[in-house]
């Protein structure tokens, strides 16, 4: 389960730095993608949270799994990170995301999302709102 936020900087590479807890729960080889709700932000997740995910999308109607395929394929890698802890951010995956000096990594349980600064401070404050706890509400505890 991956949770908490981290501020990081994004180097003159485009290599961010993920934190140890996240690092060894993703494990050696992970994937770096494009979010499946169409955020403008990073989504990483274990080779075999994504190898589930591209399943149910390979048993969709084909121009349904084309579509997806297309639309993930291209803005989807296998990472790993370098001796000091850190992960390549391609340049178009950086473009997507709107991704400059700053990031901030982000647990969502399943998946790890890396978010512009700016970006993820509203996204937050949009979450504070009462539509959170409607969604709450709706959960039969």
């Amino acid at each position: 389960m991956f949770s908490g936020s981290f501020l990081h900087n994004i180097d003159k590479k485009g290599r961010i730095f993920i934190p140890a807890k996240m690092r060894e729960d993703l494990g050696t080889t992970f994937v770096l993608s494009v979010p499946i709700d169409g955020e403008r932000c990073l989504s990483v997740c274990t080779t075999e949270h994504r190898r589930q995910l591209q399943e149910k999308i390979d048993q969709l109607p084909v121009v349904k799994r084309k579509a997806l395929n297309r639309a993930f394929g291209p803005l989807t890698v296998e990472v790993e990170c370098d001796v000091q802890g850190r992960i390549l951010l391609p340049p178009l995956f950086r473009e997507y995301a709107g991704l400059a000096d700053s990031a901030y990594i982000v647990g969502t349980n399943d998946e790890i999302e890396i978010w512009d600064k700016d970006s993820w401070e509203a996204k937050r404050e949009q979450l504070c709102s009462e539509s959170i706890a409607e969604l709450v509400g709706s959960i039969d505890f």
